[in-house]
């Protein structure tokens, strides 16, 4: 490991330290960034964001498990939950519901929600 990736990494570690991991509640209790709804099922809309994300090569982890009603997708990076998107049925169709959560920077990644609508 170069020393300039040696010393990201303790940075990273520090400051997840200092801040603690931010949790999917944690994310929620800060307000949905953008509320989307849908035409199709939750369960496409997900598929879709979770692919449209990992294809992006972010660094991090990408989620979805069933929720009631639908799934969460999450984008986690060391131990945080950077953005949480939560997709629920309704009626015909669905609805997303986007939360940021700590170290989120990433407009890209709210552009590939709304566009998996």
């Amino acid at each position: 490991m170069s020393g300039l990736c040696r010393y990201g990494a303790i940075m990273a570690f520090l400051c997840l330290a200092i801040s603690g991991c931010a949790t999917p509640q944690d994310a929620r209790e800060k307000g949905a960034l953008a509320v989307y709804s849908s035409k199709r099922p939750a369960r496409i809309v997900g598929d879709c964001i979770a692919s449209t994300w990992e294809d992006m090569g972010h660094a991090g982890e990408t989620l979805m498990r069933p929720i009631a009603n639908g799934y969460s997708i999450q984008l986690v990076r060391f131990g945080n939950v950077n953005l949480l998107v939560e997709v629920s049925d309704a009626g015909a169709g669905s609805i997303s519901k986007s939360y940021a959560g700590n170290g989120f920077g990433g407009g890209n990644l709210l552009a590939s929600v709304k566009k998996c609508q």
